[in-house]
């Protein structure tokens, strides 16, 4: 990324929830790291949208219900009139000025007789939504219809859940993972999982099962993480498991796994170049003694042949 480009990944955050945080090729830009690229404007834009918008989950925002202002309207000027029990807040912008309710999100006139309740035409669409099997975006509350391909669905709001489940996606979950879930009479679906705990017949989470399968084809050698000197030391059931966790996971597993070794076994993998240095010096050094006494053992072996080659003249 160009160094003058860098403010238009803050520009278009600020623009577009589902470009935030900004990123490229995985890697998050830090504001504090680029302040010196990005003009002021953009940067206090971006401030704003980070520490006002964003930091609140989508699907507790509250925006003015005026149709002409739709501002989001911050927490800190929620208020509850105590005679009545409505939470309301007032729109801060100086053209709108207008209520709105924080419980059910809609205009008001005043705060006096108000009564939250759903409209009609939201009472069928949520009702509509449930008896067709349609999902709720776990962050912003949208209702997704999924109508063909995978079960992994990308919300609009950059959210990531399962269609089925409906819980955020962790990569690789016991849901099916196209078209809808068919469970048999013990509750497993189409895959080999249980609806309620995730788990197949073998008691295995999706991600472990697809680890075993990788080391039972052949592919864990192609995987370099699972060749880690510390894995060697433990059983085949433990080297499925780390080939199951995401990447980010298993440095810390690694970890815990060297403590435990430790405290097991005293094994200290900090030592190991010491002590392979150490290894290979002796091996050497037996090498050499080996070498040694494979030539005394040959010189005396020749030195019997030349006897016996003597003495067998001396009988002729």
């Amino acid at each position: 990324v160009c160094t003058n480009d860098v403010g238009s990944f803050f520009e278009c955050a600020t623009e577009n929830e589902s470009l935030y945080p900004p990123k490229c090729c995985g890697q998050i830009f830090l504001l504090d790291l680029y302040e010196s690229h990005i003009p002021f404007d953009v940067q206090w834009a971006f401030q704003m949208k980070e520490q006002g918008e964003y930091s609140v989950l989508a699907k507790y925002r509250v925006y003015c219900a005026n149709p002409a202002c739709s501002e989001f309207l911050s927490p800190a000027t929620h208020v509850k009139d105590p005679s009545t029990n409505v939470g309301y807040t007032i729109c801060q912008d100086d053209v709108c000025g207008k209520l709105t309710c924080t419980s059910c999100k809609i205009l008001l006139n005043g705060i006096e007789g108000h009564t939250c309740d759903q409209n009609e035409d939201y009472k069928k669409f949520k009702h509509t939504a449930t008896e067709k099997g349609f999902q709720e975006c776990p962050i912003c509350a949208s209702t997704v219809e999924l109508t063909e391909a995978c079960n992994h669905i990308n919300c609009e709001c950059g959210a990531e859940f399962c269609y089925i489940c409906g819980e955020q996606w962790q990569g690789m979950q016991g849901c099916s993972h196209y078209g809808p879930a068919i469970y048999d009479e013990e509750g497993y679906n189409q895959d080999g999982y249980h609806r309620t705990t995730g788990l197949n017949r073998e008691g295995r989470p999706c991600r472990e099962q697809a680890g075993t399968n990788r080391v039972e084809d052949g592919e864990e050698d192609d995987d370099p993480d699972t060749n880690h000197p510390v894995l060697q030391y433990v059983e085949p059931g433990v080297r499925t498991t780390f080939a199951a966790l995401l990447h980010e996971e298993r440095e810390m597993f690694l970890v815990n796994l060297q403590i435990q070794l430790f405290e097991e076994r005293g094994i200290n993998f900090g030592d190991r170049g010491e002590d392979d240095e150490e290894s290979d010096s002796d091996g050497e050094e037996d090498g050499a003694s080996d070498r040694e006494d494979s030539g005394d053992a040959n010189s005396i072996d020749d030195r019997n042949r030349d006897e016996g080659s003597g003495e067998a003249s001396e009988h002729e």
